[in-house]
């Protein structure tokens, strides 16, 4: 899996700390803390579907892969609420990107 993020950091500081805490509430279970999967899941740092606000809406709200196990969580979560998730998604995958760049060895 390329480690290139989904999309570009949006959100401000109390989106993405909105976004934490519910991914701490509803997903680090098993997508793993701070956004980093036990490799038992998909790692939602390199996914597609946080790129796209509707993509992952459909996943998220709409149950899109409810056959793979991944349940909507529609009844918990405000639409709202899982951009703020997405956010913080797309934040850590930037940060661990960027970071990930900044430790590689010259070429």
């Amino acid at each position: 899996v390329d480690q290139i993020p989904a999309a570009e950091d949006f959100g401000n500081a109390q989106q993405l700390a909105h976004g934490r805490m519910l991914f701490d509430r509803n997903c680090m279970v098993c997508h793993g803390p701070l956004v980093v999967s036990s490799g038992t899941v998909l790692d939602l740092r390199w996914a597609q579907s946080p790129g796209s606000k509707a993509t992952f809406a459909d996943v998220v709200l709409d149950g899109q892969y409810a056959s793979a196990g991944m349940a909507s969580f529609a009844n918990v979560l405000t639409p709202d609420d899982v951009e703020s998730v997405r956010a913080y998604i797309i934040n850590r995958a930037n940060e661990d990107a960027k970071a990930a760049a900044a430790a590689a060895p010259p070429p």
